[in-house]
């Protein structure tokens, strides 16, 4: 149980005999779809007979935690993953307004699975009173996005990138006036409602080279360079511009051009 920085390890040379032994550890495995005591027993390499005499009322449906025993070597590397999640505090009946929770989240993990987690920052927005508030922001893929519609409303992804005309963003069909949300933190630096192809829409800088763009919208709640959080209402969902149907056309562009949203958006 002794936690060490890997480079200051690799200088205690006398002591790296140790990295040839090894100690059973137990560790909780959240269970995915579709998983069985076989499918847990062939991913850590254990035998099916074990996992399953570990966890004799199992049933291994989704989001049950089950435990297994591996022998790890006593010098094990953890890796470290940083996600976000972003809560809405509503306004109070005495005054205090609505503002948006984000707290920085690090996960260890050993083998994949995670064993120790913690809140490393956590900021504060208060939301001014002209612009409606998301019900659900929902932390999306390994970049620290969230997905760019509040998860409340009914919505489904009705163009890929590509999509057999060389359709360079995401198109998320969605009722008129569903809310838009900033994905990342960033400040906005274009807002045109004119009547151009994308009607009206916006761009927000994340910094370090990625922008994201948000069109056919019914309703643009930002200003130009406005700071903005990640999951803060931006827009309503419509249908200007060149559109057949009420949607949001997302784009990512990293240092200038246009790359494909769907890893940022962890779908496929």
């Amino acid at each position: 149980n002794c936690f060490v920085d890997a480079d200051a390890f690799a200088e205690l040379t006398p002591l790296s005999r140790l990295e040839e032994c090894t100690l059973p550890v137990e560790l909780s495995v959240t269970c995915e779809k579709g998983d069985s005591a076989k499918r847990i027993a062939e991913r850590f390499g254990l035998s099916e007979a074990l996992v399953a005499g570990i966890n004799p009322s199992a049933t291994y449906h989704a989001g049950e935690v089950v435990r297994v025993v591996v022998d790890l070597p006593v010098v094990t590397t953890i890796t470290t993953e940083t996600s976000y999640t972003t809560t809405v505090q509503e306004a109070t009946a005495d005054g205090e307004k609505a503002a948006l929770l984000t707290e920085t989240i690090e996960t260890d993990r050993i083998l994949g699975v995670p064993f120790r987690t913690r809140v490393v920052a956590t900021e504060t927005k208060e939301l001014t009173e002209n612009k409606p508030v998301a019900s659900v922001i929902e932390s999306v893929g390994s970049s620290g996005f969230c997905w760019p519609l509040d998860k409340a409303y009914r919505q489904y992804v009705s163009s890929y990138w590509g999509d057999g005309r060389g359709h360079r963003a995401v198109d998320i069909a969605a009722n008129y006036g569903v809310p838009i949300l900033s994905v990342l933190d960033g400040v906005v630096v274009s807002i045109n409602s004119s009547g151009s192809g994308y009607g009206q829409h916006f761009v927000i800088d994340h910094g370090n080279g990625l922008k994201t763009l948000y069109a056919h919208c019914s309703k643009v709640y930002v200003t130009l360079g406005e700071q903005v959080s990640r999951g803060e209402v931006v827009g309503l969902v419509g249908s200007t511009g060149y559109s057949t149907g009420t949607h949001l056309h997302f784009e990512v562009m990293r240092n200038g051009a246009r790359v494909n949203p769907c890893s940022y958006l962890g779908i496929s």
